[in-house]
């Protein structure tokens, strides 16, 4: 049998598990003080090679953390072999107990069950379709979450006599007028990380007429009527925390309104794989399911930071897509992913277009900018964090309740 030599005296935690069968195999004992990643790392796998001539048998997987908690160290042989924790002094592998690998046994073959019995029933389906021919029942349609979706009252008709009027008389009327030209400003937070002047300089080359100027202290409600002096129709600002981009505010100019959206998953042009360079040509823009009032007005503010006169030969691009995925997850593409709580996002993606692979295909080659919204209020009138009169505010236990409802 393996002998282990022990660095710390064992806790009540530890002791359970060597009564259950396990083993504590000996590792470096590392600082807790500052987290390194590495080290630790180095010490899984040191441990892995010790841990594969036990008589556990081979490590597939370590998986690295924190110094001090818990990592999952993932064996070997079947289902023999639980999680192992890693802790500071030492490796802990427990065995599973028989209960444990009988019920997984057992939900391993009640899984191929339902499996097979899934397929023949399509199989059955399928030559019951091929016997009646044209006669056959149409086809059953999956249930998705677009297709399953709560019914809200807010989603607009395209002839709704109300929207249209509500649109003849809302802050963009002159923007879809052509009344107005676009001019943005672009701001960052008083000191800005070296990733927030990035992400400017991006929307910067990106957004036609637009400026990026660094803020030097001054309040955002005094920049406002200085904007409004000078002409500019929108203010996107940037904030940070912990030197990184989370967040952006857009106000549009005199009247409003102000929208707050939470950001994630920025990448810069320069780190997209197969990027274009971006051109000076006037882009289009693509608003994909903006459907409800509050989505409609959303949607409206972003089509008027541009041209409206896009001039085709340059193919550019822009997208904004509305999606349903996980809050806790990272996006960079623009299709739908589910998870238990839902969350809607809005994908901003800038596209050179129509690039021919052939005779007969067509893709589209990204440029960049590449990043993710969140919206979390839309206020009436221009930026007041006091006294501002909000139009909506997303609450998320009251609203990310349901995976068929959608607020945008």
């Amino acid at each position: 049998m393996f002998r282990a030599r022990f660095l710390l005296w064992p806790s009540s935690y530890e002791q359970r598990a060597l009564a259950r069968g396990g083993v504590l195999l000996p590792t470096r004992k590392i600082m807790t003080s500052y987290p390194r990643v590495r080290k630790l790392g180095e010490m899984a796998k040191k441990t892995a090679r010790v841990l594969a001539r036990s008589p556990l048998g081979p490590l597939r997987k370590v998986s690295r953390g924190r110094p001090g908690n818990k990592v999952s160290l993932w064996c070997v042989r079947g289902a023999q072999l639980a999680v192992v924790g890693c802790l500071p002094s030492f490796v802990m592998a427990a065995r599973l107990g028989d209960v444990q690998v009988r019920r997984l046994a057992a939900w391993r073959e009640e899984k191929k069950r339902k499996m097979k019995e899934k397929r023949e029933r399509r199989e059955q389906r399928q030559k019951e379709r091929e016997k009646l021919g044209e006669d056959a029942p149409p086809k059953l349609e999956p249930r998705t979450i677009e297709n399953t979706r709560v019914v809200d009252e807010t989603v607009v008709v395209p002839d709704d006599e109300e929207v249209i009027q509500d649109e003849k008389t809302d802050e963009f009327a002159g923007y879809f007028d052509h009344r107005v030209t676009p001019k943005v400003l672009l701001l960052t937070v008083k000191k800005p990380s070296g990733k927030t002047v990035l992400l400017l300089n991006e929307l910067n080359k990106c957004i036609p007429n637009s400026e990026f100027k660094l803020r030097w202290g001054a309040e955002l409600k005094k920049v406002i009527p200085e904007a409004v002096e000078r002409d500019f129709t929108d203010i996107l600002v940037v904030n940070e925390d912990q030197k990184r981009p989370n967040g952006l505010v857009a106000i549009h100019l005199p009247s409003g309104p102000t929208a707050h959206f939470k950001l994630t998953g920025f990448k810069r042009g320069y780190d997209i794989r197969g990027h274009g360079k971006v051109t000076q040509h006037k882009p289009e823009v693509i608003l994909n399911n903006f459907t409800t009032r509050l989505g409609h007005s959303v949607g409206r503010m972003f089509a008027s930071w541009f041209p409206q006169v896009p001039q085709f030969t340059g193919r550019r691009v822009f997208t904004f897509t509305t999606r349903e995925t996980s809050s806790s997850s990272d996006i960079t593409g623009c299709f739908k992913t589910f998870d238990a709580f839902l969350c809607q996002f809005i994908s901003f993606m800038h596209y050179f277009g129509y690039i021919f692979r052939g005779a007969e295909k067509v893709g589209l080659q990204e440029l960049g900018p590449r990043l993710t919204l969140k919206l979390r209020s839309l206020q009436e009138g221009t930026f007041d964090s006091k006294h501002g009169e909000y139009i909506w505010v997303h609450k998320r236990k009251q609203m990310d309740t349901s995976r068929r409802k959608f607020h945008l």
